[in-house]
């Protein structure tokens, strides 16, 4: 049982507890958020079960929203709804789009559905958005009655759902407000506590949010920088190899040998493109490229270890050689798929068409931490990987889009390959048989 459920009571008792012991029961929501914080704290679970305690401390809130600002590549925050009787809501926002149409799944202090609205122009008509903009620590508005201020779109829509009364606050940790770098709190939370009790809040329950507001901010603030470390190594080196980072192998030498399978990309005439056009427009073109064959391997479960200039080093581990061999294969078509219908608007537009190379191979490789103690970098180092690049290599001479190792080849003796014959691969003795998928209409 919940506590929203084991502690509902009428507002003339919440009244009553409020009054008679105002402090006792937050006093024990304090102490469990600081046992929360010790802890590595699921966020949304920490704000209801602050609201839930909240409320069965004798405040009456009926609703509350919470954000902050996260450090993602594709998501600029993320907030939180609780309103009473209902499970909490998690929403994530997008970053704001120059040149396109930004969309949220849910804007920032919003009810109702507003997949529609434009991300930018719900936000600048926001209290949070009003309160950041002109470093207010706090806004409070009576939804009703004499003193009743609807000043904002999101205060009218409380109203009309029957809330009486609307706090909302900045708690910004280790530093002032910022001048409005952002949409949000560049260090901390802003929350937003309706009521929809007659009276509103009272000063007892203004003072109880305020305390509370702050120590929830500490706690959750543990939570998101684990969020945030989480986020840049995943971004940065893979969701496995960031999990080893985190797990504590950050040491040079610290890694393990894994069989895996091996996809090596590269980019054709990547030096005439990059000399035909200024430089803005040509890292475009290779973040257009990258999600061709980049995208395509995470789609299929694989991991993308480096980007060497235009090429992409990745492997497809933590599974069996044969279905490591299959995700590449489904990657390998879905990639060159993209970019058949890239290439068909660059020709519609009066552009050339981009190649590319992909060279596919399966063996041991030592997947851990190599560089100097300052300065390390997770990855994979061997014959098999340096293998995976030659192969890449002879696509260029032989004149094929992809081309696999007989020891890849071997794992899906199923598909159709065709044989290119043996071929010597720089840095290795002897000669390397050779096959390209067949083309299937």
């Amino acid at each position: 049982m919940s506590l929203q459920t084991s502690f509902l009571t009428d507002p003339a008792t919440l009244r009553a507890i409020s009054e008679r012991q105002p402090n006792i029961m937050v006093d024990a929501l304090t102490e469990w958020l600081v046992d929360q914080s010790l802890s590595t704290p699921a966020l949304d679970q920490v704000v209801a079960g602050t609201c839930e305690r909240l409320y069965a401390a004798g405040v009456p809130i009926s609703r509350v929203m919470l954000g902050y600002r996260t450090l993602h590549p594709m998501l600029r925050a993320r907030s939180f709804v609780w309103e009473r009787g209902k499970e909490i809501e998690s929403f994530d926002h997008r970053h704001f789009a120059d040149g396109e149409d930004s969309r949220l799944d849910k804007p920032l202090d919003k009810p109702g559905d507003n997949k529609s609205t434009d991300d930018r122009a719900v936000w600048a008509r926001s209290p949070m958005s009003y309160i950041l903009e002109h470093k207010v620590p706090m806004l409070r508005r009576r939804l009703t009655g004499p003193e009743k201020m609807l000043d904002f779109l999101v205060l009218e829509e409380l109203a009309e759902d029957g809330h009486t009364d609307y706090l909302a606050i900045a708690t910004e940790l280790g530093r002032p407000l910022p001048g409005h770098p952002g949409p949000m709190l560049e260090h901390g939370v802003i929350c937003s506590w309706t009521t929809d009790a007659p009276e509103g809040f009272t000063k007892a329950h203004l003072a109880d949010i305020m305390r509370v507001q702050r120590r929830m901010a500490v706690t959750l603030n543990v939570g998101i920088k684990w969020e945030m470390a989480n986020n840049l190594a995943t971004t940065y080196l893979g969701p496995d190899a960031g999990q080893r980072v985190l797990a504590g192998k950050i040491r040079r030498g610290d890694g393990e040998s894994i069989s895996a399978v091996i996809w090596f990309s590269d980019l054709r005439n990547s030096t005439g493109l990059a000399e035909s056009m200024p430089p803005e427009n040509f890292l475009r073109l290779l973040n257009r490229y990258f999600e061709c064959t980049a995208g395509a391997v995470l789609a299929e479960g694989g991991e993308v270890l480096r980007f060497i200039g235009d090429a992409v080093l990745a492997i497809f581990p933590q599974v069996s050689a044969e279905e490591g061999a299959r995700r590449a294969r489904r990657a390998m078509q879905e990639a060159l798929r993209r970019l058949e219908e890239w290439n068909q608007r660059r020709l519609e537009h009066g552009k050339l068409p981009i190649g590319i190379g992909i060279g596919l191979h399966c063996g041991e490789v030592m997947f851990g931490n190599i560089g100097v103690p300052e300065r390390l970098e997770f990855s994979v180092i061997g014959h098999a990987a340096n293998t995976a690049s030659r192969l890449e290599s002879l696509t260029k001479e032989l004149g094929e889009p992809v081309i696999v190792s007989a020891n890849f080849a071997a794992l899906l003796p199923n598909e159709h390959w065709r044989f290119l014959g043996d071929h010597a691969l720089r840095g290795t003795s002897g000669a390397v048989g050779l096959f390209a998928p067949v083309v299937r209409n």
